[in-house]
């Protein structure tokens, strides 16, 4: 006998669905299709991602009270920092004479120690602002991923080249906090928010209008190029539409950037000498070692995977796998035969009369004196150029990580000085859109926290910094 209890009951007309939760307004649902919008989030997983949050402000509040305690005097560029802020502390007439950026942070640094700054001071100033910037991280990873943000906060806290900022009266680490802020306001749909937090990135360094760019250019890509399981292709006038129905206070900001350079020639106060737009091969040679450092425990795991997928396109397109290989010789020989380190401050491991050095400077010099490192990192460029397309293969957000790879090499190619500080907005928002398992998390955690703790008593003795 059937009753119809096999059959669906009919819906009753008052009663509505449950409305689902959305990361974002405007952000594909599947943007990480590995994440459906309304997956759960597992306990175990928020929990760790607790943990890795409060450890990562543990280990910027951990440095900031060694390092403040142990250094009482500056070091490197804080010392000019230091002097525009009381440059302008004391009301002296003009700009300070050798200051590359906008005044931003020095006037940030002023507002609040009530202007009565001291070191100690802007050094708190600059940690608070670096915990900032693991907030705005956090929330915007989460907004994007929809996925608990802690084991990759973890790792920015802990990235190497950035670490030491976070309480040095610097300009790095509260600069990412407000990029990284407008990156979140705008994948939450608050547009004049983000567009207000460019104008502040901006202030804190000039560069940070790249990433204004990238917001828009990362809006028109999302409609020529739409995820699996999105939207149509869209073509360029549709793109142009959605970035500017989505980004029109960032443009806003952008044409007015745009328009006071083209009327002053620039948009810093002064042009200090060594920061020439030229570009240099050692910066090439340098992202190099860099990179072969930094994702060091990673690369055999890697160096498996860009293995296999070569033997696959070898097995499909043998003429262009040897067209490839081919290249890839000619590179090396290429890149071997032009390095040259041209940069004065890039020439010296010590200077007379201090044992101070900047550890970007020895692999430069080891390279230009020594012409088997010149073969050997030509060749590690070149193999980490063949990796890269098997790696990105893997990535749910690969296009995320090109167009982050392509606005963050610009200041890379611009700038003639090779340092390791224009290559931290790159590597930030490499470890935001990379996807990676619970055991490279935490491979590259303890590592990248335990080249910060070899390198830490270095700094706060004043005999070393990046």
């Amino acid at each position: 006998m059937d009753d119809g209890s096999r059959h669906k009951a009919a819906p009753t007309p008052n009663r509505r669905e449950p409305r689902q939760p959305t990361r974002c307004a405007h952000l594909p649902v599947t943007s990480n299709p590995a994440t459906p919008p309304d997956a759960p989030i597992n306990a175990d997983a928020e929990r760790t991602s607790r943990w890795c949050l409060a450890l990562a402000a543990g280990v910027l509040l951990a440095w900031f009270g060694w390092f403040a305690s142990v250094r009482t005097g500056g070091l490197c560029d804080e010392m000019g920092h230091i002097g525009s802020v009381y440059h302008f502390q004391e009301h002296k007439p003009g700009w300070p004479a050798e200051m590359p950026m906008l005044p931003g942070y020095h006037f940030l640094l002023l507002s609040f120690t009530g202007w009565h700054p001291d070191q100690f001071k802007m050094r708190l100033v600059t940690c608070g602002l670096s915990l900032l910037g693991l907030v705005t991280f956090a929330g915007a990873w989460r907004r994007f991923h929809g996925a608990p943000p802690g084991p990759a906060t973890l790792l920015f806290a802990l990235l190497p080249i950035l670490q030491p900022y976070t309480a040095m009266v610097y300009t790095d680490a509260p600069a990412l906090a407000a990029v990284f802020g407008l990156w979140w306001a705008h994948l939450a749909g608050q547009r004049t928010l983000a567009a207000l937090l460019l104008v502040i990135a901006c202030l804190l360094r000039q560069t940070n209008l790249l990433w204004g760019a990238f917001v828009l250019a990362w809006e028109a890509v999302h409609t020529l190029w739409p995820p699996p399981g999105g939207r149509k292709p869209g073509d360029w006038r549709a793109a142009l539409q959605r970035a500017w129905q989505h980004g029109g206070g960032l443009l806003f900001v952008l044409a007015a950037a745009a328009a006071i350079v083209t009327y002053t020639g620039r948009l810093t106060l002064s042009d200090q000498h060594g920061n020439q737009a030229h570009p240099n091969i050692a910066t090439l040679h340098f992202a190099g070692v860099l990179c072969t450092l930094l994702g060091l425990p990673l690369w055999p795991r890697a160096a498996r995977t860009a293995g296999h997928w070569w033997r696959e396109r070898w097995q499909r397109q043998r003429g262009l796998t040897l067209a490839a290989g081919a290249a890839a010789v000619l590179t090396t020989v290429l890149l071997a035969r032009t390095f040259a380190n041209s940069h004065i401050w890039n020439r010296e491991l010590f200077w007379p009369d201090a044992t101070f050095t900047l550890l970007r400077n020895w692999p430069l010099v080891w390279i230009d004196t020594h012409p088997w490192l010149r073969w050997a990192s030509a060749a590690n460029l070149v193999l980490l150029g063949l990796a890269t397309p098997a790696l990105l293969a893997g990535q749910p957000h690969r296009r995320e990580l090109v167009l982050a790879l392509v606005f963050g090499v610009v200041p890379l190619a611009l700038n003639f000085l090779v340092e390791p500080r224009y290559f931290i907005p790159l590597c930030a928002f490499g470890l935001f859109f990379a996807r990676l398992d619970r055991r490279a998390y935490r491979t590259l955690a303890l590592w990248f926290g335990l080249l910060c703790l070899i390198h830490a008593p270095f700094i706060a003795r004043g005999l070393s910094l990046w």
